[in-house]
């Protein structure tokens, strides 16, 4: 329409536009440039804001469509704010730096500080706001087309066969090819897997080092030792943050973004990594500190990451959950005396994501 080309990025099944539209024309009257913006980001580079009117809304580029809310619904439960945020601009409400980590690159600069504000599909009232701790829709309580202007992001209707996964599988239909590593914990001598994706070493099994000190959390699931042969065992956070032999570490949500990006974006965690990246990933539930109870063993398995949330107390932290029969791999807040399994990484092992 306009010859102006956009980035775009592949997000597990979807592919978005990786820039705000940029489209005018001369029947669109209710467009502006953001005036709210950091100087740093002039509107070339940000895009237009557009007024939602019934005869003076712009449509996607040929091939694209603005996001529904099955769309969104799977872009929040795979992806975090800090992970699709850009490295730049962004300060919270109280002023403090929050950038981001823009790891799967969206590259989302602000509209305005600490958030920015996106339209979604014509027939919703609805629309997506990042803020600089998370990704939520917002259901418009009352809607002033005189006000109301946001900007917007397109996504295709269809992902190109020519789009290829980051990291090819080194598991094809029953042939492992999987290079495997060895670590060995110097501390009770127990030998683990190792499986290195794109620039990343991970243990390639769930950890099974036992605390002596009480006052860590950390068992078998329902308290049977063959369990922990099977799943590893279960640790609260506490235990968890010390968990990992010397030279490792336990990741935070970056290493877990960069990780779901290299591997397909890391949707269909639980059947790709188990089965196509040789990370294989058991379903071995979780612990309930509430109901002081292990459950879903049949359901799904939870990892914890290093992450704590900048608006929520120390007392949550972030984990990863995966189900057995759910095509992705979401972030959660979970109490700190929770139970869940330690996947650690190696020291050294975080670099830049490929293009």
């Amino acid at each position: 329409r306009d010859g102006h080309v956009y980035k775009t990025v592949r997000f597990g099944k979807q592919v978005w536009m990786a820039e705000n539209l940029k489209y005018v024309n001369d029947s669109l009257r209710w467009y502006s440039c953001p005036d709210s913006l950091p100087v740093s980001v002039p509107c070339d580079s940000f895009g237009y804001l557009y007024w939602r009117g019934n005869y003076d809304f712009p449509d996607c580029p040929p091939g694209m469509h603005l996001p529904t809310n099955s769309d969104l619904s799977y872009l929040i439960a795979n992806a975090t704010s800090a992970g699709i945020r850009s490295t730049d601009d962004w300060v919270d409400s109280h002023g403090n730096v929050k950038k981001g980590t823009n790891a799967f690159g969206f590259s989302i600069l602000p509209q305005k500080k600490g958030s920015v504000t996106y339209w979604i599909d014509n027939s919703s009232m609805t629309v997506l706001v990042i803020n600089t701790d998370k990704i939520s829709t917002f259901k418009l309580g009352s809607f002033d087309f005189g006000n109301e202007r946001y900007p917007i992001r397109c996504l295709m209707n269809e992902v190109p066969a020519t789009i290829v996964k980051s990291v090819p599988y080194c598991k094809v239909q029953g042939d492992n090819q999987c290079e495997y590593g060895e670590l060995i914990d110097e501390r009770d001598g127990k030998t683990y897997k190792t499986i290195t994706i794109g620039n990343q070493t991970w243990m390639a099994e769930n950890l099974n080092y036992e605390f002596q000190d009480t006052s860590l959390f950390n068992a078998c699931y329902d308290n049977f030792e063959s369990l922990c042969q099977k799943y590893g065992r279960l640790y609260d956070f506490n235990a968890a943050q010390k968990a990992c032999p010397a030279g490792w570490h336990l990741p935070d949500t970056l290493e877990w973004c960069l990780l779901k990006r290299l591997a397909d974006n890391g949707f269909g965690m639980t059947d790709h990594l188990e089965n196509g990246y040789g990370f294989d990933v058991l379903i071995g539930g979780n612990y309930q500190s509430d109901k002081k109870k292990f459950v879903n063993n049949d359901r799904f398995v939870e990892f914890w990451t290093s992450s704590a949330s900048d608006y929520h107390s120390q007392d949550v932290r972030y984990n990863i959950s995966m189900e057995y029969d759910w095509d992705g791999a979401r972030f959660g807040l979970v109490n700190v005396s929770n139970g869940a399994y330690v996947r650690c990484v190696k020291d050294g092992s975080q670099h830049p994501l490929p293009g």
